[in-house]
């Protein structure tokens, strides 16, 4: 029994997880897994074991029926390698169990059933721990010792909260830590974990090695299946620009080809602004005037709020960015001016907002009738996947975003109250609130304007008569 114990403590550490999931864990002698394999302990040739941890990601309520070619594989399930201090461990405490490896839960080794297994384990590993702790003078538990390396990794720099859950395939309905928009390459956590045991190995005179992947954890990533390759994206940007300046009108001007670039100048000014901002795909991405202070950068959405406003952000939007919008009411202010009389709602549009509250508003015209309608993300979603083959959600600006950020080295707290995510007494802009807007910019601006940049979205002019 005290074999069992010990084997199971060290896969709870190394696996952080619970003492329940070790005992279930099945053990498979020198047997590469498949997409369908259970959770369990793969001892591959060569005595290095792997464990096997399910990781379903974010409950979505939408599949992913075209565009996957557009996106980063999203993996199931997640592979640790164990270092050679772990498997030393192991193998003292069955010197053959690689050859004792089969079909059946870890428990059997000690002979036991599910049944009645897991209250007597953990009785006796409760009064091991009581044991050490009064020894060593320590404070551990059985849940610490399971989250103790979860918690460390969503401490690492380039990780969170839900890289950690995804890693560990732990998941938490606690809204600061969503892993909702979340995608983790395995190569990155793989890497990450490596560092930490590492590290923390190292701090106690111990060194350890890992055996070469084995599994081409490289491949894919954990998390949700709606954040698009950094080409796709690139390729979106150079798709809409070819698009504005294709169809950029020249003398003499008329209604009808001036729509159809305003249609495509439209798309182009939405599309930058999801992908500078993070808006999320409730109406159009417009701002007033009014909520933008051009001097910082600083701006207020309302794109997922009530009454209260109590889920208004302020955002960081870039200077590339605010000079687009710039150019869109320019732009709008011109096919106003040049043809107000045949557009009678673009006048009602502009004259109901006069002065320093002109809007912004992302519209689209209805050439039949001249009227207008708002550029909604259904609209925005059918032009992009009719006109650019761009086959994802139109909220996958924010899948994208976050992984982005993240990898940049952002702040993770920065980068959830970009989002829009907090909890409650957790707000990032109520008046208890530690964040200064101010430093929230200056974490941005060290991150937002490279990604933009590399994307390869610019400002651009509109019509100019």
């Amino acid at each position: 029994m005290k074999k069992l114990i010990k084997l199971s403590l060290t896969l709870m550490f190394w696996a952080s997880t619970t003492l329940e999931r070790v005992l279930k864990f099945i053990i498979f002698p020198t047997e590469k897994p498949t997409d369908d394999s259970p959770e369990g302990l793969y001892w591959l040739s060569g005595n290095d074991p792997v464990i096997r941890l399910l990781s379903p990601g974010p409950q979505l309520k939408i599949g992913l029926n075209w565009g996957s070619s557009q996106v980063y594989k999203a993996r199931k399930y997640s592979h640790i390698s164990l270092p050679d201090l772990a498997t030393k461990t192991l193998i003292t405490a069955y010197p053959k169990i690689e050859e004792q490896a089969g079909n059946y839960p870890l428990l059997s080794l000690a002979g036991l059933i599910e049944e009645d297994a897991f209250s007597q384990l953990t009785t006796q590993a409760k009064g091991i721990i009581g044991e050490l702790n009064r020894t060593h003078g320590c404070r551990l538990s059985l849940a610490r010792i399971g989250h103790f390396l979860e918690h460390a990794f969503a401490r690492l720099e380039g990780e969170d909260s839900p890289s950690a859950m995804l890693h560990f395939g732990f998941m938490s309905d606690k809204p600061n830590t969503r892993v909702h928009y979340t995608h983790a390459p395995t190569s990155r956590l793989e890497a990450s974990y490596q560092h930490l045991c590492k590290d923390l190995m190292r701090h106690i005179g111990r060194d350890i090695n890992f055996p070469p992947a084995r599994l081409e954890n490289e491949q894919g990533g954990l998390g949700t299946p709606f954040c698009p390759l950094d080409e796709t994206v690139r390729k979106l940007a150079e798709d809409l620009i070819y698009a504005v300046k294709s169809h950029k009108p020249s003398p003499p001007f008329t209604l009808s080809n001036v729509i159809e670039f305003h249609k495509h100048y439209a798309i182009y000014t939405a599309t930058f602004i999801a992908f500078s901002t993070g808006f999320r795909a409730i109406r159009d991405p417009s701002f007033l005037e009014e909520d933008i202070d051009e001097l910082t950068g600083l701006a207020i959405i309302y794109d997922k709020d009530r009454s209260d406003h109590y889920n208004s952000r302020l955002v960081w939007i870039p200077k590339t960015c605010i000079d687009q919008l710039r150019h869109y009411r320019q732009h709008l202010m011109a096919i106003y001016r040049y043809f107000h009389l045949m557009c009678p709602e673009v006048f009602t549009l502009v004259k109901k907002h006069e002065g320093s509250g002109w809007p912004l508003n992302l519209f689209y015209f209805d050439e039949d009738r001249a009227g207008i309608k708002p550029l909604s993300p259904g609209i925005l979603h059918s032009e992009l996947e009719q006109l650019h083959n761009y086959h994802l959600p139109v909220n996958a600006n924010r899948h994208y975003l976050k992984g982005r950020l993240l990898t940049s080295g952002c702040s993770p707290e920065i980068i959830e109250a970009y989002l829009g995510h907090w909890c409650v007494g957790q707000e990032p802009w109520n008046c208890l609130s530690g964040l200064h807007p101010l430093d929230y910019r200056e974490e941005l601006t060290k991150h937002l304007p490279k990604i933009i940049t590399r994307d390869g979205w610019t400002p651009m002019e509109g019509f100019s008569p």
